[in-house]
């Protein structure tokens, strides 16, 4: 009936058979281990920051060492040098996730695998930065292809770039979704007669229909006049799906004047925080931002109740009436 008890079960039946039919199942190595992980993953938006992950993970022991011998003391000692090098616990973390994603498929597989204990590392989340009007349009101003930025010439190519830069901000501030949603939005996704874009969340593994905003509309409508690809509204060099790349945003973000708190991610952030503040409620909210769990939507709600708190100061004034001094 309870489906973690269950889980813990399994686990549980698990080591008692790999204790019990140690000499049945083979050795792997730890970087052969790490490296049927990343293949399995390899069509998958978190590819790429697995890959960085298992890179670090190789100082927990040589490659060759097999993966069973890997103990609770060697990840909390890897744990620990990473604090020390100046990692968060939240980096750490997903680093640790890696390891344990690569365990339990070696386990699945039926290779030998170690049966360890990860630390339990506190994470922190601060404040969520959300950027104001005018920080929004500073931005835009900055990443706008007509701005000046002195007496040179600019290649056709460098125009191109800082054309999808701007246009890629307008989607983003416009749909809050994923800078990978977006990158790699293809045409079939986009309805211009009825002004939707149907998203798929790999992330999530859901589906998102969006209603254009105006701005949106009309960046999609002239790219569509001349697409660089048919089959994607932004491409690469190579003619496939643009990589993100959010070098031009944070320098547009720096030129802004605004601090190294404000990320290109603090967008999706500022969106969902002003549909809470327009009424939309939580549920809704938490469709139109494609996230799993409720709890990820609410994150913003503090953002989004002093505004609130401002309304209702507003309503308690115009009903408070002045005191009568006769």
């Amino acid at each position: 009936p309870n489906r973690k008890e269950a889980e813990l079960k399994e686990r549980e039946f698990r080591k008692q058979f790999i204790d019990e039919n140690r000499g049945l199942r083979q050795q792997i190595s730890f970087g052969k281990a790490l490296d049927i992980n990343i293949e399995s993953k390899e069509e998958t938006p978190n590819h790429k920051n697995l890959r960085r992950n298992a890179q670090v993970l190789t100082s927990l022991c040589i490659r060759s060492t097999p993966l069973h011998e890997n103990d609770t003391k060697d990840i909390n000692r890897f744990a620990a040098e990473q604090r020390r090098a100046g990692s968060s616990n939240s980096t750490i973390k997903h680093r640790l996730q890696t390891l344990r994603s690569t365990i339990n498929l070696a386990d699945d597989n039926g290779y030998l695998v170690p049966d360890v204990k990860y630390p339990k590392l506190k994470v922190t989340r601060g404040r969520t930065r959300v950027l104001s009007d005018d920080e929004m349009l500073a931005v835009e101003n900055e990443l706008h292809p007509d701005k000046d930025f002195g007496n040179y010439h600019i290649s056709n190519d460098a125009r191109r770039f800082r054309q999808d830069a701007y246009d890629l901000w307008i989607l983003f501030c416009g749909t809050g979704a994923r800078f990978t949603e977006i990158s790699k939005l293809e045409w079939s996704q986009v309805n211009l007669t009825n002004r939707t874009i149907l998203l798929y969340r790999p992330k999530v593994d859901n589906e998102t229909v969006l209603v254009m905003t105006d701005k949106v509309f009309d960046v999609l409508s002239r790219r569509a006049q001349r697409p660089q690809s048919r089959r994607y509204v932004f491409t690469g060099r190579n003619g496939q799906a643009r990589e993100y790349s959010g070098a031009a945003i944070r320098k547009a973000i720096r030129r802004a004047g605004l601090g190294p708190d404000v990320t290109p991610h603090v967008i999706r952030h500022t969106v969902a925080t002003r549909l809470l503040e327009s009424g939309l409620n939580i549920q809704e909210v938490q469709h139109i931002m494609g996230h799993a769990d409720q709890n990820t939507t609410a994150r913003y709600l503090h953002a989004s109740t002093q505004m609130s708190a401002r309304r209702a100061a507003d309503v308690l004034n115009n009903r408070t009436q002045k005191p009568r001094l006769e």
